[in-house]
């Protein structure tokens, strides 16, 4: 498994789950996927909170949503 601080910055990278198709909306009957890059900035998230072995991403238009957590990647 690569660390988060290993992938060059912008990677792409591809999410699939069975997650909301909206917020507040109901789960895909479909397994549903979307492209991403990584980043290593991780947003706005404080360092002391990433485990080494999380990847932190963007993705517009696509995102992902509550029940495609610990999907594949």
């Amino acid at each position: 498994l690569y660390r988060w601080d290993e992938l060059p910055d912008g990677s792409p990278a591809y999410a699939a789950g069975w997650g909301l198709t909206s917020q507040n909306g109901s789960s895909s009957d479909v397994l549903k996927g979307a492209y991403f890059e990584t980043d290593n900035s991780c947003g706005s998230w404080p360092t002391e909170y990433l485990e080494p072995t999380r990847i932190c991403a963007t993705a517009y238009p696509s995102s992902v949503c509550m029940g495609d957590s610990g999907g594949p990647l």
